[in-house]
């Protein structure tokens, strides 16, 4: 046994004339709801046996919240025993304990032997029960992850429990997601979708037993944009703290892989002080650089160089704040950048902390008193060896946990006694620190007291356990005969006894399980003293080693490594029956996050939360004894007072000072304390990629001040960049000014593109052992962490100790490819070898030969040889061209000869085709008594690319909803349904809207049984994501702006009012979440009764025109209809629900009163529907009615009705009416609200025109033109169809017949698969037969799809689009802007720099240096901007998106339209990337030019780069919209050539050759074999070239035919007619202007724009020159020109003779 601590106590005293019985009736202080309490009773003084009644009561209403419980005290159970005690849940309940501000009950005891009257002791109430553990797959995440999560179960003994739990999520904001009620089955297994905007910040998950809301416990997770470290960078100090009598501060750095191996590069490493408010000073002029050699860099700070930096401030005053460091690591070979940084190193004076919290509180005179002492280091380590003494003691030192005891005389008289300890003797290192602690006198009348002796190291379960015992009595008193004793265990008695007094008196007891993770000892005597009986009381605190009851051991691995992909298998022990869970998680995401992650130690923590005590032990008299060891009791000497707090009382921290350098020296930046302004000085200093002025930016800032603080910062930055020496100053030395360098305010964003975590599994273990897990390791190359957690059934819960999995190959290829390229352009793949063996390799490399892929070294026969250097990469390149379209494999090998080391890789290169791909859908409403048969004729477009498939996709449903319903259930389908981008809070409204609209409409006519079993829940979780996506838009009052920094809008928020209010019906909404929105409405109304929304999201028709009166009118009626939805998430009668109504009341008599003015159909249809909402047989709902009927556009032919808000023609005379064009959106929405207006009044014999109209509208995901037409249209045919519905409605026969099919096709529509037909595909071009039979509605719904060489000049009719792109050195031509000059320069692996270098780095994205010297750099300049209103009946418009597909291989520069978005001087509102497309969203589009700039870096180098198309369009009306091309600029890189030889010879081996006339390819029937045997050619051609152009990837020769010799389907040409020859950019032939040629070949299969037949030049063409006249007048070339005139007249007369 170690050192003891002695702790002697004292008791109160009561009369003991008659010498009655002591008796002590004890329980928790703190009484769970519906667990088993122990009540421990024990007597003395007494003989006989003795029974004892106690129960738990409420005194108010006298009812009995336990049964009785009955306790029997005998000689042989020595007079003490132990029972539990249960307060019933049911019966608390009854009572509404909760609701009172008191939540006492009592603990009553009724024995007649004792005491004639019940006594009776207060009990706090808690409602916290049993165990929950929540456990996460991962502790940090992405926006749009899925969380992974399970809920571990268990009761008051930690055995698993099938409960109702509550699992509630919040996001960072602290908004509350939908509830989960469940039976949690012991392990409750659930996952979480993260909303794709999610904003970086802490997210929670909260669970709790159901009606137990004290059991909730929580864990959290990290949402962040972040890419999985590949290596990891750490810091190791000398010391954990920063001592400032030391002359230097030693830091070594080291990098390490995440599978072990060690990395070189450069290391960057900063300084600066943190306050005790935790305000970051940098210090400017400290910054070090350092080389990485093999994974470590040493360095030292000087201290006297710190001291100088902080002038004139002295040393003492960094005492009590922080040092920080920030290192940032590039590896040389990859560029790669990992950040660490180091805020927690203490300024210190002393190396040591001393804590004295041990010690007794306590004293007792003339008894020597023990300290202890508990000494370590600032960073909480223990110091082992401190020199340790008490003010004018001797020295001692601690021991290897840092502790020591020393002991003291204590003065006679004194009340109390002032401690004070020193650790250290003062030499360099070893300063003195000091520690205080005032002691108080026991209390005592009589002078009795009790020490207890107890082991203070930790204890081993199943051990002995000892204390000693020592009473401390007056003279004269009787005898103490007995000790007794209770041992308490998470506020539970687990045993009662007494031991004979002697002595010395030792209590040996035996350590169990049950002791984990701690233990309480109580001991007391009785003593008479002078006719009073007292209770001497004393306690100890024993600390028991954490092990599980169950244990759960992940054994040891037996290899060093395993390589990826391989199968092994895990072998897990357990001591029990029960379940295992298991999870496997990438160590890399623990450099980024360690905390969150279920351990051991968080489980033993939440045991240690229900002891109930609030000491190490001891108490001021008796009664605090019992109190701070957590019990209650009733005793003859007195009862215990009420416990008031659920926790112990804490001493308030001293208030945090702050070091002020502001004024001091620091820079620029810190003189703006206000968060709002420091940000806008900082967007000012960031530079951004466009040459704009400070005084250009600064317009765009909207706040006064901002723009003030912004216009300074923004000089003082470009003064920075100006003021540069052309040569990077050397790294280290002091600038002129000691301005900070202010590198912490830059966003640096990141994304993940590798696997996290896998195996998370729950399996079940029948038999306690070995349990072996059989795993397939993935490919990742890292190390992994193996986590297990054991649910027994008898031995609880247990979190095994982790253990580490490598995953590594000695030797392995790297393969990166881009998302996609075009066929024919040249890539060039980069594989990496990596060789981590002590030795050099050589490798044999081949790339597996593919079809319609150019390659060299394709096929074994062409490996190649290389070395690879031990520990280095070897980058091998090889040079494709894919000539298909398609998916390619891309499959590289390698391999040394003695086959030991080898590895390959494959991945797939998507490839497609030139152009840009277009669509055209139409609908057509069918009933075949009606009409029962259509010809289908889909002509080639003009304009197509060659060699590309085209076709004309055919869809078939039945009913009214048709193939919506199908697309409205999944994401996947939604995207299909709404084509436009979901970035904002009105998209994300509404991606969810079909779904709800969706399951109303099939539970109302109970069709789910036609559907997939599984679509119901698929479109439950699609909606409840959307609600979660939503509340992250959600603003603290209720309301909605499009994003986050957008002002409210009231349109916006009566949008999702009524969404969320349909929503409600079908999954868990929170109602304040709607009341809170509605009652904002509600807020903002103007008196007499209409809204108005200052800050719209849309300026369109929707509001009646901007400025107009009927702008008032429409919004009104739409927020009305959005109030009314409303209604139901309020408690009825209730005030807020009357301030609605009475809303709704005045916004109706506001529309009564516009209804005679209103001239536009959408305000008349959006209102007239209000009317029939809130009731249809009023009378101004019957006017509505009326004046909307005659608005309508009737064709009385096809029997549709709709109603025309635009203005546009819809040609409704066109015979062939599938061939209409589309309705505007603003039409298609006009036309639906009338449509829910009619199904309001039940005016449904009305409505059919209408829903027919509506129907042909749709396009071929089953949607309409943009996203507020789409959801007001299905919701209005939802509602139609819910009202007309009937089944067995549908039965359709339809036949398709083509000349391409050899056979028919049919398909039968019935009810059973109305919404779920497959599609036909027919090639264009052809006709198309359908026969119709049977009975009932259905659609057809049309899809032409095919490549257009370029975009139709027609596109641009207001909106106007240029995209243009630079190379770096064109775009930094601009002398007027020197500080943009270097603008995302390249950064060297070991180039230094300075203050204003560090702070452009850092606002780069982390993987931008250094960049491979074969990235290309460019600049994409975007300018939008619209012709005046008014012309082409147009308005200005609101939110825009600009969808620009970048060159191939080309990715965006993040950080580049990060500053554009978030910086104050804002040019758009937000962008996506994804799938090799940028989109931009903007505010509005002006009449005046908008340009910005955002850089674009080749990822992957790709020659011969084709051209890539941009659309500028409208959110709400897509038909508005600008599409063009663009090319990369002439001068650069990427439009030459990367291939050679080989390559070059196989990608142009479908290129046309010129034939010359005098060669000897030529000689002889060359020409008329080709013409007639091979290839044979359709035509035969004298042309003469009139011009030449480049119409997208292909050069396009016009030519005038001045001689037909040979036609085929071109029948019609003649001389003089124009044709067009098409030729690859990528092929090398160029056809001269104004030259004679003799063209033959195949005939094309598209047409030119005037519908005429174009023709491909490839290897399939003859061209040859024809030869001059005065060229064949000379005698050499006379018989070759005979011979080609010879040719011309036999083919024309003759033809091929076969």
């Amino acid at each position: 046994m170690g050192p003891a601590v002695f702790l002697l106590w004292l008791s109160v005293l009561v009369p003991a004339a008659e010498q009655a019985p002591s008796y002590l009736i004890s329980a928790p202080n703190i009484i769970h709801v519906g667990v088993k309490e122990s009540v421990a009773i024990q007597v003395e003084g007494i003989e006989k046996d003795i029974n004892v009644k106690v129960y738990l009561i409420d005194l108010i209403t006298s009812q009995k919240y336990s049964n009785e419980i009955d306790f029997k005290l005998t000689a042989e159970n020595g007079y003490h025993q132990i029972n539990d005690i249960v307060a019933f849940a049911h019966r608390i309940k009854q009572t509404k304990i909760w609701s009172r501000k008191n939540k006492h009950i009592y603990l009553a005891a009724e024995c007649q032997d004792l005491f004639a009257d019940r006594k009776l002791v207060p009990l706090l109430l808690s409602s916290k029960k049993g165990y929950i553990f929540i456990q996460t797959d991962k502790p940090i995440y992405t926006p749009s992850e899925t969380v992974k999560y399970r809920i571990f179960t268990l009761d008051h003994l930690m055995r698993p429990v099938t409960a109702n739990i509550e699992v509630t999520v919040y996001n960072s904001k602290n908004v509350q997601l939908p509830s989960l009620f469940v039976r949690s089955g012991k392990v409750l297994k659930r996952q979480l979708k993260i909303p794709d905007i999610a904003e970086a910040g802490i997210w929670r998950i909260e669970a709790q037993f159901s009606e137990f809301p004290m059991s909730m416990v929580s864990t959290k997770f990290e949402i962040k944009e972040f890419v999985l470290p590949s290596f990891k960078v750490e810091v190791k100090l000398a010391e954990m703290f920063y001592l400032i009598t030391r002359e230097e501060f030693q830091f070594t750095i080291s990098a390490d892989y995440t599978y072990g191996e060690r990395v070189d590069g450069m290391a960057y490493v900063r300084f600066g002080v943190i306050d005790e408010t935790g305000n970051l000073k940098y210090l400017r002029g400290l910054e070090q650089q350092l080389q990485l050699k093999k994974g470590v860099a040493e360095s030292t700070l000087e201290t006297a160089r710190l001291f100088e930096k902080i002038k004139p401030l002295q040393a003492n005053d960094l005492v009590g704040h922080n040092f920080y460091m920030a290192v940032t690591v590039f590896e040389t070979s990859s560029g790669q950048m990992e950040e660490i940084e180091i805020k927690n190193i203490k300024f210190v004076s002393s190396p040591y902390v001393i804590d004295l919290k041990k010690t007794s509180g306590y004293f007792i005179p003339k008894v020597p008193f023990s300290v202890l002492v508990q000494v370590t280091y600032p960073d909480g380590s223990p110091a082992s060896g401190a020199p340790v003494k008490l003010e004018g003691g001797r020295l001692q030192n601690t021991d290897e946990n840092g502790q020591t005891v020393l002991t003291m005389q204590t003065p006679a008289g004194a009340d109390s006694l002032e401690i004070k300890v020193k650790a250290g003797d003062g030499t360099r290192g070893r300063e003195i620190s000091e520690a205080t602690k005032t002691v108080r006198i026991y209390r005592s009348e009589s002078k009795s007291y009790l020490h207890v002796s107890v082991p203070h190291q930790v204890l081993d379960p199943g051990n002995l356990f000892s204390a000693d015992v020592t009473a401390v009595v007056p003279e004269g008193s009787e005898n103490v005969k007995y000790y007794y004793y209770m041992i308490i265990n998470k506020g539970k008695v687990l045993r009662m006894d007494r031991i004979s007094k002697s002595a010395v008196t030792k209590l040996t007891l035996p350590l169990s399980i049950a002791m984990v993770p701690a233990f309480r000892l109580v001991l007391y005597y009785y003593i008479h003293v002078g006719g009073k009986t007292e209770m001497v009381a004393n306690s100890a605190w024993i600390d028991v080693k954490d092990v599980c009851e169950g244990k759960v051991t992940i054994n040891s691995l037996p290899n060093e490594y395993y390589r990826p992909g391989q199968s092994t298998t895990l072998h897990i022990e357990t001591e029990d029956t029960g379940s295992l869970s298991i999870a496997i998680v990438d160590t890399a995401i623990y450099i980024l996050n360690n905390k969150y992650k279920l351990t051991p130690s968080k489980v033993f923590e939440e045991m240690n939360s229900y002891d109930l005590g609030c000491t190490f032990g001891g108490g001021a008299d008796s009664s605090h004894v019992f109190m701070d060891a957590g019990l209650a009791f009733i005793s003859n000497v007195g009862t215990s007072d009420p416990r008031l707090e659920y926790s112990c009382k804490t001493d308030g921290g001293r208030k945090k000072r702050s070091l002020d350098f502001q004024t001091q020296y620091m820079g620029k930046l810190n003189q703006y304390t206000n968060s709002t302004l420091k940000k806008c000085c900082t967007d000012g200093l960031t530079a951004i990629p466009m040459h704009l002025s400070c005084e250009d930016r600064v317009k765009r800032v909207k706040d006064d001040e901002c723009r003030k603080v912004f216009l300074t910062c923004c000089e003082f930055g470009v003064e920075l960049r100006n003021n540069q020496s052309a040569k990077l100053a050397e790294l280290g030395r002091t600038a002129k000014n000691d301005e900070d360098p202010f590198f912490d305010e830059s966003f640096v964003r990141l994304r993940s593109y590798f696997p996290q975590s896998w195996e998370w599994r729950t399996l079940p273990i029948r038999e306690k052992g070995l349990q072996r897990v059989m795993v397939s390791i993935p490919d990742s190359i890292t190390t992994w962490e193996i986590q297990a957690v054991g649910m027994f059934e008898e031995k609880g819960f247990c979190v095994a100790e982790p253990k580490k999995m490598k995953v590594f190959r000695p030797f392995f290829i790297a393969l990166r490819l881009p998302y996609s390229v075009k066929r024919n352009e040249q890539l060039e793949v980069r594989a990496i070898l990596y060789n981590y063996l002590e030795e050099d390799i050589t490798m044999k490399v081949y790339m597996k030969p593919v079809d319609s892929l150019c390659s060299p070294a394709t096929g074994e026969k062409n490996r190649r040889t290389v070395v690879v250097k031990a520990n280095a990469a070897y980058p091998i390149y090889f040079s494709v061209v894919p000539l298909a379209i398609g998916t390619i494999p891309i499959a590289v090998v390698a391999y040394h000869e003695d086959g030991m080391i080898s590895d390959a890789i494959s991945k797939n290169l998507k490839v497609v085709g030139e152009g840009v791909i277009k669509t055209e859908e139409r609908s057509i409403a069918i009933n075949p008594r009606g009409k029962s048969s259509y010809q289908i004729i889909e002509e080639i477009p003009t304009n197509m690319v060659p060699d590309t498939d085209s076709f004309l996709y055919i869809r078939a449903r039945g009913e009214v909803m048709g193939e919506t319903i199908e697309n409205t259930l999944t994401p996947e389908g939604i995207d299909k349904l709404i084509r436009q981008p979901r970035g904002c809070a009105e998209q994300t409204s509404i991606y969810m809207s079909p779904t709800v609209f969706a399951v109303k409409y099939l539970d109302k006519s109970e069709q789910w049984l036609s559907l997939k079993a599984e679509r119901k829940d698929e479109a439950l979780r699609h909606i409840e994501a959307g609600y979660n996506r939503l509340l992250e838009f959600k603003k603290n009052d209720g309301s909605y702006g499009a994003w986050l920094h957008r002002r409210s809008s009231i349109w916006l928020t009566a949008f999702i009012v009524k969404i969320l209010s349909i929503v409600q019906t079908q999954i868990n909404v929170n109602p304040e979440h709607i009341q809170q929105s509605a009652l904002y409405l509600v807020r903002n109304q103007k008196p007499t009764g209409y809204f108005s929304d200052p800050n719209p999201v849309i300026h369109r028709e929707m509001q009646g025109g901007i400025g107009g009166r009927e702008s008032k009118t429409s919004l009104t009626a739409f927020v009305t209809i959005a109030l009314v939805h409303s209604l139901s998430s309020f408690q009825p009668e209730s005030v807020e629900e009357q301030e609605v109504k009475e809303s709704i009341e005045r916004a109706r008599m506001y529309l009564s009163r516009e209804l005679a003015n209103i001239r536009r159909p959408y305000v008349m249809a959006i209102t007239a529907y209000a009317f029939a909402l809130l009731d249809p047989q009023s009378s101004e709902a019957q006017l509505a009615d009326e004046n909307l009927k005659k608005m309508e556009y009737y064709d009385r032919e096809n029997d549709t009705r709709h109603w025309k808000a635009d203005g546009k023609s819809l040609h409704v005379e066109e015979a062939e009416h599938w061939r209409v064009p589309s309705a505007s959106a603003i039409t298609v929405e006009t036309t639906s609200y009338a449509l829910l207006q009619a199904v309001a009044r039940k005016d449904l014999q009305y409505a059919n025109a209408i829903v027919k109209w509506l129907t042909e509208q749709r396009n071929y995901g089953g949607g309409f033109r943009s996203t507020q037409d789409t959801v007001v249209a299905l919701e209005a045919l939802s509602e139609y169809s819910i009202t007309t519905f009937e089944h067995n409605e549908v039965d359709i026969e339809m036949i398709f017949s083509s000349p391409s099919r050899s056979s028919k096709e049919k398909l039968h529509l019935n009810q059973n698969n109305a919404l779920i037909q497959d599609e036909l595909k027919f090639p264009l071009g052809e006709s198309i037969n359908i026969h119709l039979s049977g009975s009932g509605n259905g659609t057809l719904t049309f899809l032409k799809t095919y490549h257009c060489l370029t975009q139709p000049k027609n596109t641009c009719d207001y909106f106007r689009l240029e995209v243009t792109v630079k190379g770096k050195v064109e775009y930094s031509a601009f002398p007027e802007y020197p500080d943009y000059e270097d603008y995302a320069e390249p950064l060297a692996a070991d180039q230094p720099l300075d203050g204003i270098g560090w702070f452009d780095l850092r606002s780069r994205r982390k993987r931008d240096v250094p960049l491979d010297d074969k990235a290309e750099t460019l600049y994409y300049e975007v300018c939008a901007w619209h012709i005046p209103d008014g012309e082409n009946n147009h308005k200005t418009f609101g939110m825009a998106i600009v969808d620009i597909s970048l060159l191939s291989g080309f990715e965006p520069e993040h950080a580049d339209l990060d500053k554009l978005k978030n910086l104050v001087d804002k040019y758009i509102d937000s962008y996506e990337f994804k799938d090799g497309r940028v989109l931009l969203y903007l505010e509005t589009i002006t009449e005046d030019k908008q340009c910005f700039v955002f850089g674009a870096r080749q990822i992957f180098p790709i020659g011969l780069i084709q051209p890539a198309s941009a659309v500028l369009y409208d959110y709400y009306n897509p038909e508005t919209k600008c599409a063009i091309f663009y090319n990369a600029p002439e001068q650069s890189s990427v439009v030459s050539k990367l291939c050679q030889n080989d390559v070059c010879e196989c990608a142009e081996g479908s290129c046309p050759r010129l034939k010359r006339t005098f060669s000897e390819m030529v000689a002889g029937d060359a020409r008329m074999t080709f013409a007639c045997y091979s290839p044979i050619v359709d035509y035969a051609y004298l042309v003469r070239v009139i011009g030449a152009n480049k119409t997208g990837s292909f050069s396009a020769f016009a030519a005038s035919v001045t001689k037909p010799i040979k036609r085929s389907k071109d029948e019609t040409i003649h001389a003089h007619d124009v044709r067009f020859w098409l030729k690859r950019k990528s092929c090398p032939l160029e056809l001269q202007v104004e030259k004679a040629y003799l063209l033959m070949g195949k005939d094309g299969k598209t047409q030119d724009s005037d519908q005429n037949m174009q023709y491909i030049l490839d290897s399939n063409s003859w061209i040859e020159e024809v030869p001059s006249d005065e060229k064949c007048r000379a005698s050499n070339f006379r018989e070759g020109c005979n011979e080609f005139k010879s040719f011309i007249d036999q083919l024309e007369l003759e033809g091929c003779q076969t």
